[in-house]
């Protein structure tokens, strides 16, 4: 069964052209370009959801600063909420984005020259 998927995914993967649009990755193993394209994917999302927790904190602080109006206790209670709830999915995220990081670090071969991805700080602060 196992052995069937993989057949299956490998003919996915060479019908996706890849090797064709990019041909620095002839050569490359499966697992480490599909673990390389999830990093991308992983990142954007990150990206997506970090300026958007990060205008909800910016928003909370110049109205506390006194920059714009108050948000009022209603407003300000449900934007806490919804900065409470992104946040465990955004540090989720970063260390299933860390994890990546490492497998790439382990699959990847000198002679093949792709530069790896960083990991990324845990501490919401230092993004």
């Amino acid at each position: 069964m196992q052995e069937e998927f993989k057949e299956w995914s490998e003919a996915l993967y060479s019908s996706l052209n890849v090797h064709d649009s990019f041909p620095e990755l002839v050569g490359v193993d499966l697992e480490f370009v599909w673990t390389l394209l999830m990093v991308r994917d992983l990142k954007m999302n990150i990206c997506k959801w970090a300026i958007g927790s990060f205008l909800e904190w910016d928003k909370l602080d110049q109205a506390a600063g006194g920059q714009e109006q108050n948000l009022g206790t209603k407003l300000h209670q449900a934007t806490r909420n919804a900065i409470s709830k992104r946040a465990p999915k955004l540090m989720n995220a970063i260390c299933k984005f860390n994890s990546y990081c490492v497998t790439l670090a382990a699959l990847s071969k000198e002679e093949w020259s792709i530069p790896l991805p960083v990991p990324l700080p845990v501490k919401l602060a230092e993004l």
